[in-house]
């Protein structure tokens, strides 16, 4: 996400030769997030401007994606197509290959702790802290 918040919204939906387009590969992430129910637990709780970032990106047409190949500039139209094609085949045999190894966000957990009990459980697995948190 480093730097992808500064570039002109024409250069977010550029693929190149090498590369998805930025609003497409936050459109994965985003959905990759959906899918293992963190997508809500960053939304509500997440106070960072990358946030609307991938919901700006993530929000782009398909229609609005643009690849003009330095390599082979007479298949970038028909790759594009393809490959717009091919996206979703990818994400269902990525859903398949690793959806059960994917980590989960289980609303019921808890995840604030005291530094208290954060330093007691640091201090069991690596011994006494020499810097206490916050100071």
């Amino acid at each position: 996400m480093i730097g992808t918040s500064n570039i002109e919204e024409s250069e977010q939906v550029e693929f190149s030769d090498t590369h998805p387009s930025d609003a497409c590969r936050f459109k994965e992430h985003f959905d990759q997030l959906k899918k293992g129910n963190w997508w809500s637990l960053l939304n509500n709780n997440a106070n960072t401007s990358y946030i609307k970032l991938i919901k700006k990106l993530a929000a782009i047409k398909k229609d609005s994606y643009v690849f003009e190949s330095d390599q082979k500039p007479d298949l970038a139209g028909p790759v594009l197509k393809a490959f717009i094609r091919m996206k979703p085949k990818i994400a269902t045999l990525v859903d398949d290959t690793f959806g059960p190894m994917l980590r989960r966000f289980r609303g019921d957990c808890v995840f604030r702790r005291s530094r208290t009990a954060f330093r007691a459980e640091a201090e069991q697995h690596s011994g006494p802290s020499r810097t206490p948190v916050g100071a």
